[in-house]
C-alpha cells in the first residue's frame, strides 16, 4: 500500500517521507499485525480427496466441449 499511496515503485517506507497536504513531510507508520495465525490455520475441509486404493475401476468422463 505504501508503493500506492506515494505514487513510486522506488518509495521505500521504512526510509522515505511523504508529503501531506500542510506541505509537511511526513513517515508512514509500520504495519502490525500477525505474519501468521498464532494459533495455526483452521481448515476444516481442505478439498483434498485422496486417491483411489485401486483406480482401475475409476472412470472419468470429460464433455466433448469442454
Amino acid at each position: 500500500a505504501a508503493i500506492a499511496i506515494s505514487g513510486r515503485l522506488d518509495f521505500d517506507p521504512t526510509t522515505d517521507t511523504l508529503t501531506n497536504t500542510n506541505g509537511e513531510e511526513v513517515m508512514l507508520d509500520e504495519p502490525t499485525g500477525f505474519e501468521l495465525p498464532p494459533r495455526g490455520f483452521d481448515v476444516e475441509d481442505a478439498g483434498y480427496q485422496a486417491p483411489e486404493a485401486d483406480g482401475s475401476g475409476v472412470n472419468v468422463v470429460v464433455a466433448d466441449d469442454s
